[in-house]
């Protein structure tokens, strides 16, 4: 195919005849029109019609056969999008936008938003999620030491800033959970019968039996507090 190059073109474009400057009109060469044919007449052929001298749809039929052969081939494969993003790939981009995997944040529903999984303890594939497993290696556990690693599980548990040095929680590594706890403390009681003392841990004062503070609580030692579902990003 190419453009009209016959005599009287003006860049490769037909234009008519112009008395008043002398101007003779396009030539319409044997050899644009044979090139122009065959284009067309090749592509009808090319869609598996065959050319039919009285119908004059068959190019628009061709056309349509050929898109249609295309899109039912590409929409018939398993995942006819490879390199695309799909809605779920778009929708959990857009929820950890900025966000690098192993981030933890805690949101007030109970299923985990796009992008995420439950901080729960779970083992996971360390090829599904090698991002994550980038991020956190082994830290929360190895699984089963080849496919699989474990996310830290933040089921019920309040979180701490390690300590990295400081020395306010010294003595913790990296990710390690650490028991309830109470400072060491002292009650002073009331004087009774003779003499007087203190009571620090399960002592009592002088002249009494069994004297103590009085139990009070519950099961643990906990401030108010909010439950939230805690997810990872991976």
């Amino acid at each position: 195919m190419h453009r009209i190059d016959g005599a009287g073109n003006v860049g490769n474009m037909f234009v008519p005849e112009d008395v008043a400057t002398s101007r003779p009109p396009t030539e319409i060469t044997s050899e644009w029109m044979n090139s122009l044919q065959e284009e067309l007449a090749g592509f009808i052929e090319f869609s598996g019609l065959g050319l039919v001298k009285a119908d004059n749809t068959q190019l628009r039929q061709a056309i349509l056969a050929v898109v249609a052969a295309a899109v039912s081939g590409h929409a018939g494969g398993a995942d006819p999008h490879p390199v695309y993003a799909t809605d779920a790939d778009l929708a959990a981009a857009i929820a950890g936008a900025g966000l690098p995997a192993g981030t933890v944040i805690h949101v007030a529903r109970s299923t985990t938003p796009a992008g995420y999984l439950k901080a729960n303890g779970a083992a996971i594939s360390r090829t599904t999620y090698a991002y994550l497993f980038a991020a956190i290696g082994t830290t929360f556990g190895a699984g089963d030491g080849s496919t699989t690693f474990v996310v830290p599980d933040l089921r019920g548990e309040f979180l701490r800033g390690w300590d990295d040095g400081r020395g306010a929680d010294s003595g913790r590594a990296f990710g390690s959970a650490q028991a309830d706890d109470l400072k060491s403390h002292t009650h002073s009681l009331p004087q009774q019968s003779t003499g007087q003392g203190s009571v620090g841990g399960t002592g009592h004062p002088s002249g009494a039996t069994g004297a103590n503070s009085g139990a009070t609580g519950g099961t643990e030692t906990r401030p108010r507090n909010v439950a939230l579902l805690a997810c990872i990003k991976y």
